[in-house]
């Protein structure tokens, strides 16, 4: 590693050995850890950041009293603690902050205001630095999103349907895995007339633009990374992970002014944009990038129209491509057109049971119900669940309208839930409930979103025909109230 100051941030991740992250052992047998920020940004009570979640376990520290020093360093009897202590990295950090936190790793020096300070030799040192506050925003998202966004971390591992009722009502419905920690997701109203700015590698300094249409939809990290949602128009879009198969054009500031961050083109269509096609005619006039090059990580988009129509759009060496996904299914890596052929590799699959034959002198029977679909992947992998996802929707009964076609979006999903377990070495899993964070299924039609989430399995909806779109503030809000599952308890008389 060379300098510690580069024009595109450093992430957690990538500055510990061999690219580990998440909880690192602290390793400073030799010297002490020093916590650094001009004009003690890493006082006591500064330190006290309600929305960081960055924390030292086991650690204190010490601060010169009457004395406006740059660093505060730990005591150095203290390393016997800070040998055995543990780092936790943060989700997002703190709104309104002025201080990026990065792990360093070998031997760096640090600007304060007295110039350039050589710090001494530790394995992990841990440094708090003081940043232009026009540029914090871009850097509190680009932390804020690292884990969700970086290969080399538990992915985001969605799957998506889509079905269509007998009255003709369309609905597509999906899940959001993301196995880290628990997320900060949320549901936002975009109002008519807002301006919007996309983020870019340098500073919320991308394109400008103002709704055209009222948008409801669900964010992870940041309000401004709408997931999935809706429109007035009934125009519905998603974003899913598909790291190593697809890749933006390279980020050049020069062209800022028509920069879209790939995790906000979902609002960015949704605001703009009434039709499929409408989209196909603008997206090429927009370089689409990811927030932080140094991720090799991309997404891919499902774009929905309340006449059931779908694509799927894949950005690779720099240009959009639009599938027609006349399968109704969506999941990530490798691409749409990978999955749709590696269907065929399931052509034996079918519903009921699998027809008696005779081996040789020997009659085969099954030994259970659905002997049809002996074969079919059950494993988490997106190639699986696509196959998967695929089989239950071409199965599924077509139940009569929208709702009764909602629910049942939700009861084939839960096929997807992916226990938090399997994603971590065993004992090593977090504590949230399902690496399966929430459920969203979309009425097109009606203009009605549903969601439930692993605290609350209640299912909840915001109609947007509720909202006046002229009036209503920007505005988002936590999914669930209270994190806690509801229990209907039964009286007996």
């Amino acid at each position: 590693m060379t300098s510690f100051f580069k024009k595109q941030p450093f992430l957690p991740h990538q500055l510990l050995p061999n690219g580990e992250k998440g909880e690192k052992k602290l390793r400073s047998q030799d010297s002490a850890l020093r916590v650094a920020g001009p004009n003690g940004l890493c006082s006591r009570t500064q330190q006290k950041i309600s929305r960081t979640f960055f924390s030292l376990w086991a650690i204190k520290t010490t601060k010169k009293r009457g004395k406006s020093d740059d660093t505060t360093r730990f005591h150095p009897q203290k390393r016997a603690v800070v040998k055995n202590a543990y780092i936790r990295f943060s989700i997002h950090l703190a709104r309104n902050h002025s201080t990026f936190f990065q792990i360093a790793q070998g031997v760096h020096r640090y600007k304060t205001r007295r110039g350039n300070e050589p710090l001494a030799s530790t394995d992990v040192r841990v440094i708090c630095i003081h940043q232009k506050k026009q540029h914090m925003e871009s850097k509190k998202i680009i932390v804020g999103i690292a884990a969700a966004c970086s290969s080399l971390t538990p992915a985001f591992a969605c799957t998506g349907i889509s079905l269509t009722a007998k009255d003709g009502s369309f609905v597509h419905a999906r899940t959001i895995e993301w196995a880290g920690s628990a997320l900060k997701s949320e549901y936002v109203i975009v109002p008519r007339g807002e301006q919007l700015t996309s983020f870019t590698p340098t500073g919320k300094n991308g394109i400008s633009f103002h709704a055209r249409h009222g948008v409801v939809g669900l964010s992870t990290a940041e309000k401004e990374f709408i997931v999935d949602g809706i429109n007035e128009a009934g125009l519905a879009a998603g974003l899913f992970y598909f790291p190593r198969y697809g890749s933006y054009v390279e980020y050049d500031p020069k062209l800022n002014a028509q920069t879209l961050a790939d995790l906000q083109v979902v609002p960015w269509i949704l605001t703009q944009f009434s039709t499929i096609d409408e989209v196909k005619s603008a997206i090429d006039k927009v370089h689409i990038v990811s927030l932080d090059p140094q991720i090799a990580s991309t997404v891919h988009w499902r774009i929905s129209e309340p006449d059931g129509r779908q694509v799927v759009v894949e950005i690779i060496d720099g240009k959009a491509h639009f599938y027609e996904n006349s399968v109704g299914v969506i999941t990530n890596s490798p691409g749409f057109e990978w999955h749709v052929t590696n269907l065929n590799n399931y052509i034996n699959l079918a519903p009921g049971d699998a027809p008696l034959w005779k081996l040789g002198g020997v009659d085969l029977h099954y030994f259970g119900g659905d002997s049809g679909l002996l074969g079919l992947p059950g494993d988490f992998t997106p190639p699986s669940r696509f196959v998967r996802a695929a089989f239950f929707r071409a199965t599924a009964p077509q139940r009569a309208d929208a709702f009764e076609t909602v629910v049942q979006c939700f009861h084939l999903l839960n096929n997807f839930d992916v226990p938090i377990g399997v994603e971590h070495p065993l004992g090593e899993a977090p504590d949230i409930p399902s690496a399966t964070q929430w459920t969203i299924a979309v009425d097109l039609t009606h203009r009605i979103v549903y969601y439930k989430t692993a605290y609350n399995n209640t299912i909840r909806c915001i109609e947007l025909a509720d909202i006046d779109f002229a009036k209503v503030a920007y505005q988002s809000h936590p999914l669930d109230k209270v994190q806690q599952q509801p229990v209907e308890k039964i009286h007996i008389q």
